[in-house]
């Protein structure tokens, strides 16, 4: 599992290659993970969840994804992807990873499940705020996430 709390941005001139803003100002694009790293994600297929503003987020484009999911799904071929397409408030974004992963580790929780008690709860929690909708799930809606050995 690869879990991203952050800054994102939406590269308007470059779309595809919208950077996640870690640690001082260092940034990683999705043009960053090539090689070595391309190559131990397709053999760990690992969830990863960037919680950062509007990376989920792609270019226009008339068929396929692209910025992070176009890499991380595609190409990288992640187990999955959890994204938000739009800026999402601190609190209301940590309290739907809490709730995401408290959710995951209910017996035969699917992932899709897991992120609609998310967004329900927060939804709940911050009744003002549109950070419930913000997150896009990409995979197989009854992928289940395997923490150590079942």
């Amino acid at each position: 599992m690869w879990h991203f709390a952050c800054h994102g941005d939406f590269d308007t001139q470059a779309p595809n290659n919208s950077p996640l803003i870690l640690q001082d100002r260092y940034f990683l694009r999705p043009n960053d993970l090539v090689g070595r790293a391309q190559t131990r994600l397709r053999t760990d297929r690992p969830l990863v969840f960037l919680n950062a503003c509007r990376v989920g987020q792609g270019g226009l484009a008339l068929t396929g994804l692209g910025g992070w999911a176009a890499t991380l799904v595609g190409h990288c071929r992640v187990g999955a992807l959890i994204a938000p397409l739009w800026s999402v408030h601190d609190g209301a974004a940590r309290h739907f990873a809490e709730a995401f992963y408290t959710a995951c580790q209910q017996p035969g929780m699917t992932l899709g499940e897991a992120v609609r008690q998310a967004r329900v709860a927060t939804r709940d929690a911050f009744p003002d705020d549109t950070t419930w909708l913000a997150y896009s799930l990409y995979a197989h809606p009854n992928a289940r996430l395997v923490i150590g050995r079942e």
